[in-house]
């Protein structure tokens, strides 16, 4: 019977099971990521509206309000399915070549996604983005990384 030296063997797996390491993202590349997708957003809600008066026989012009929980719900929709079904992408961090992560390095969820996005809603998030993590990061334990 062979015995085998152990000392010599080699696990064929070992570089399967190093932890992956991941550069974060730039508090430029997060600002550009953000201005991107909000005029993305506002896009899509000047779409919207243009196709609500001309589609319909509305007489009335939307007021502040409706304009502001509208553009509210598309945000939270736009980051939930973008980030939830593009592997952690919007378009913005397309451009910048970004992306969304979660600490456990699993897959995003659409779920997780739409969380992230009704974060965004509370005031003064966005002005914590200068420091070291958002509190949409924090809340929901994802991370922006440069996506290599």
């Amino acid at each position: 019977m062979e015995q085998v030296n152990e000392t010599n063997s080699h696990d064929l797996l070992s570089d399967l099971k190093e932890a992956h390491t991941f550069e974060p993202a730039t508090r430029w590349h997060r600002f550009a990521n953000f201005v991107i997708d909000y005029i993305v957003v506002l896009g899509i809600l000047l779409v919207l509206i243009v196709a609500f008066y001309t589609l319909s026989d509305a007489t009335e012009e939307l007021g502040t309000l409706e304009l502001q929980i509208l553009f509210a719900v598309l945000f939270v929709v736009y980051y939930g399915l973008m980030e939830g079904y593009v592997n952690g992408r919007t378009v913005g961090k397309m451009i910048t070549k970004t992306r969304v992560v979660r600490h456990d390095e699993q897959p995003m969820s659409v779920s997780k996604a739409l969380l992230r996005g009704v974060t965004r809603l509370v005031p003064f998030e966005p002005l914590t983005g200068f420091g070291s993590a958002p509190l949409h990061d924090k809340w929901t334990d994802t991370y922006v990384i440069k996506d290599n």
